[in-house]
């Protein structure tokens, strides 16, 4: 079984785990760093209990350890909430991704989120294959980009 965790600031080092694993950020070409301030910014906004932004780790109990991170943040141009998951790489493909969705919009319930937009990279098929599997539809594309809208059953 899988929870969400709000992370305290000694467990946000999984973040620079998954981030900096070259297997896990395959999807995006690149890997990304986090420097101390940028977690305790990142603990920071997460304290603040704003429904504009959501970030939890997924933790499962079988494993006894966190398997993904997830999250929401509202974004104003779009006029909608970018939702995010990224799951370890020695545990892809073991329904983690899905267990997140699924964690993640039953908050989203909680705080009348309408629906999740997805941006992936048009190379991404394993994430396109996940995002259609989950019902999310594809609403634009652009410079090897694609968006995908889920609307939520609130």
């Amino acid at each position: 079984m899988a929870i969400l965790v709000k992370p305290e600031r000694k467990e946000l080092s999984f973040v620079k785990k998954i981030h900096e694993n070259v297997k896990t950020m395959a999807f995006q070409e690149h890997t990304d760093t986090y420097t101390e301030e940028q977690l305790d910014r990142l603990m920071y906004k997460m304290n603040q209990d704003d429904p504009h932004f959501f970030y939890r780790f997924v933790y499962c109990d079988g494993c006894q350890d966190f398997v993904s991170e997830t999250s929401w943040k509202y974004d104003s141009k779009l006029d909608a909430y970018i939702w995010n998951v990224i799951v370890r790489s020695d545990l892809m493909k073991a329904g983690y991704g899905h267990e997140s969705l699924r964690l993640m919009k039953k908050e989203a319930v909680k705080y009348e989120i309408p629906a999740f937009v997805c941006e992936i990279h048009d190379r991404n098929d394993i994430g396109e294959k996940f995002l259609i599997q989950e019902g999310f539809q594809c609403i634009h594309t652009e410079n090897n980009h694609k968006r995908y809208r889920l609307v939520l059953g609130n």
